[in-house]
């Protein structure tokens, strides 16, 4: 049988669903708040543009670069799933790169793609 869904794994499936609105764009600075309220101090964040970092500080760093780089951009949920302690997000990312990102001069390109999110949650 599959085992219950924890209560600190539905609230974190409940934050992205709220912030990415189901479909609907939302602010990325609404988007990097809530780390705050769902990161631990010593998170390990594994991303594939950069190196595994840990620390909330940092993963709030690397996605202010985003902010920064592309000023406006947008996320917008597309599906979750949940089990056990485990919770997984997928959603769409949209901007243009119209600011300094990562070395890079702004470019006017718009940018569209999609994202993952994979997170264990040890505490409720």
């Amino acid at each position: 049988a599959e085992p219950a869904i924890g209560a600190g794994v539905a609230k974190l499936a409940r934050t992205f669903d709220r912030l990415c609105g189901r479909g609907d764009l939302v602010d990325a600075d609404d988007f990097v708040d809530v780390f705050d309220a769902v990161a631990v101090p010593d998170v390990v964040y594994a991303g594939a543009t950069v190196s595994d970092e840990s620390g909330l500080e940092a993963l709030k760093r690397i996605y202010g670069e985003a902010l920064t780089g592309f000023p406006g951009i947008q996320y917008g949920f597309l599906t979750s799933v949940a089990s056990g302690n485990a919770v997984a997000v997928r959603y769409r990312v949209e901007g243009v790169h119209t600011g300094e990102f990562r070395g890079l001069e702004p470019s006017g390109n718009p940018i569209t793609w999609t994202h993952s999110a994979f997170a264990h949650v040890a505490s409720g």
